[in-house]
């Protein structure tokens, strides 16, 4: 079934929403758009897209904006996967309470429908080998992985009261024109970095870890192609590139693009990342929407380092 209508993004600043707020306005939709910044320029949406500043939290503000909503895009970040080492205490007050308030309110003014996006990056855990598959079993080593998959449990509660879910499994977006305040985003962060003639630190053997990267142009359009498609109880999908890379592969192509290298700093740490290697398995994406993704690793590197010459100081 093919839908478009009206659609409320939650998170539209963000490095997930700000991309989709565009590319869904594009395509057709009629696009509301809410975020934390108080925007002053026209040129960071289109001039068709209703965005409005103010507090998610606020009961009376959020019931407002899904009025006339068909579909909710919830991809407003409050926790990343540094947040925290030890303790789940952030992921329930934060990622999974902001879920439930959210689903609560959406069921009680009759809105059935959400697009979330879980982490392909760390449900699934350390995949030594070949791809992670929707079906595999759940094995998230951090407190961020785990939150996402308490999530996607909360998403099938809430379907015995009639919302549908469309979960997406999501690799590591980069690629936006947004300057990034925090250290999420190796690729963004070490664009920034290599462009401001700063060094990055790279921790213990995390130069030879796999990841699976999208550029944003990528995961917008194809977020578009499944929002085109209405879910009915609770689908899950992988979504990135299909390609796995490693921290050494994305240092080398940013110093290809660019006139100075990147400086980088190594230090010695006992605790490295639990997951070493994760790539995400396409299939089932690419079969229900047609999509490919258009840009490999170092075609997208250098769209980001253009992108970043010029970046919006809004975040």
């Amino acid at each position: 079934m093919i839908m478009k209508g009206n659609a409320l993004i939650i998170g539209a600043t963000g490095l997930l929403g700000y991309g989709i707020t565009h590319e869904l306005y594009k395509t057709g939709w009629n696009v509301r758009a809410i975020g934390k910044d108080n925007l002053v320029s026209s040129s960071v949406f289109p001039e068709g897209v209703e965005y409005i500043c103010g507090d998610f939290y606020d009961e009376t503000f959020l019931i407002n904006c899904l009025n006339d909503i068909d579909r909710v895009f919830f991809f407003l970040s409050s926790t990343f996967p540094f947040t925290s080492t030890d303790s789940l205490e952030l992921e329930i007050s934060r990622t999974l309470n902001g879920l439930d308030y959210l689903l609560r309110n959406m069921r009680d003014v009759g809105i059935n429908d959400i697009v979330f996006p879980s982490s392909g990056g760390t449900v699934y855990g350390d995949v030594e080998s070949g791809v992670a598959k929707e079906t595999d079993m759940l094995k998230p080593t951090t407190p961020y992985g785990t939150g996402k998959m308490m999530c996607e449990d909360v998403l099938r509660f809430y379907s015995q009261f009639g919302i549908s879910s469309t979960i997406l499994r999501v690799g590591n977006v980069y690629g936006s024109p947004l300057a990034r305040t925090t250290t999420q985003g190796v690729i963004e962060v070490f664009v920034q970095k290599a462009l401001r003639g700063e060094t990055a630190t790279i921790w213990g053997d995390a130069l030879l870890n796999v990841r699976d990267y999208i550029f944003m142009d990528d995961f917008a359009e194809a977020v578009a192609k499944i929002g085109e498609h209405k879910s009915e109880g609770v689908q899950i999908y992988n979504l990135s590139s299909g390609v796995g890379t490693t921290l050494k592969e994305i240092i080398e192509a940013i110093n290809q693009c660019i006139e100075r290298p990147l400086k980088v700093k190594y230090v010695k740490n006992d605790a490295t990342s639990s997951i070493k290697r994760i790539v995400l398995d396409m299939t089932k994406f690419k079969r229900k929407t047609g999509w490919n993704p258009k840009y490999d690793i170092e075609n997208g590197i250098i769209a980001t380092i253009d992108r970043k010459k010029n970046m919006k100081e809004i975040l």
